[in-house]
Formats: structure tokens, sequence, C-alpha cells
């Protein structure tokens, strides 16, 4: 089990996460709850854009089955997670009533859940002294599928999927080239929140 929190000066956001895994039985099971609050985007109040306070609660339950575990040909498993999120403004700028203005951009509240499907394959190979893998791959996929049947207030069908290589560095003893390739596909009503980024930095005073 574990047990964190974190706290961010800049944003002043708060974070809580506690976690439970039992590996006793066949399947493994484990169990996550996250808190969250904090900024965020997504608000826009004639033209200009804004920034709330959300507060978002997770919990999820898990079950893993180990289908492969081979010194020769690797590890394999199977993920299947029930995900519950409620995401919500608690805070923020008041919306005038003035038709005058252009219409707002209200952030979208409620709550996402459903199922997701997480296949895994791996096989790498580290040393007492290795900082990380220093050669093979590993590959992952994971389905997520959400709607109102399952508890959600949105539906949303995505997939992702990712591959990792390491290859040793011929001129550089114990060092590793990591190479990584990761896509996704989404569809659904869950319109606002970004379901896939790329890099960036937050807004900041300077």
């Amino acid at each position: 089990w574990s047990l964190s929190t974190t706290y961010n000066f800049a944003r002043e956001s708060v974070g809580v996460n506690a976690s439970y895994s039992y590996n006793g039985l066949w399947p493994a099971l484990g169990a996550n709850v996250s808190y969250a609050r904090g900024p965020r985007g997504g608000l826009t109040i004639d033209g200009q854009r804004e920034t709330f306070t959300e507060q978002n609660v997770v919990a999820s339950a898990s079950a893993t089955l180990p289908i492969l575990r081979s010194n020769r040909y690797g590890s394999a498993s199977l993920r299947f997670t029930y995900r519950f999120q409620r995401f919500e403004p608690v805070d923020g700028p008041e919306i005038p009533l003035d038709p005058t203005m252009q219409l707002p951009s209200r952030p979208e509240a409620g709550q996402l859940s459903g199922l997701v499907l997480s296949a895994s394959y791996g096989k790498t190979y580290g040393y007492r002294y290795s900082v990380s893998p220093e050669k093979g791959r590993r590959l992952g996929v994971n389905v997520s599928f959400y709607e109102p049947h399952l508890g959600s207030d949105f539906r949303l069908l995505s997939v992702t999927w990712s591959y990792q290589e390491y290859v040793p560095m011929p001129w550089l003893s114990n060092h590793v080239l990591s190479l990584r390739l990761a896509g996704g596909i989404a569809r659904g009503d869950l319109n606002r929140r970004g379901l896939f980024t790329v890099g960036g930095l937050p807004n900041q005073d300077l």
C-alpha cells in the first residue's frame, strides 16, 4: 500500500493519493483513490480565457491476470479496471448577466465512469547496478470505455498504445538509448477536457 500527498506552491494546488495492491491471489487485486484541487482552464468570459478552481475525485478497482512469465519469452499480463472520476468547479470568477457580451464557455462538470482493458508485454534485461533496463522492449495497449450504463455522464471511447525499446550504446559502456513511440485515438462527447497533450508549459508571470 502507499499514501502520498503533494502541494504546488506556485499553482496553489493540492493532491492526495492512496493505493493498495494484493498479489496473494490469482488474479492480483488493486484499488486506488485520489483527490486533487487546483486551478484549471476552460472558462471563457466575453472572449477572455479565465481560470477556475476544480476538484477532482478518482477511484478505481482492478484485477490483473499474469498470462506469461518466462525468462526466455518475457512477461505479459491483462488488467481489467473499473474507474470512476468526478470533476466539478468549486471556485472561480462569476459570469455576469450581460446581453451585450459574447456567450460564455462554461467548464464541464460531472462524472466519468467505465471500464479499462490493458494489455502489456515486456522482455527487458537489467543488471545489479543498472539504473534502467539495458536492453529489450516493452509494449502496451489500453482501451477505455465510458458510457451512461456504467454510471457515466459522458460517452467516451479511447485507445492508446506505446512501444519502448532499450538499445545499448556501442561506444559507451552501461549507457542506453531509450526510444519510445506512443499514440492514441478517442471519440465521444467529452468536449472541453484535452484527452491527449504533448509538452507545453503552464502560464506564468515573468
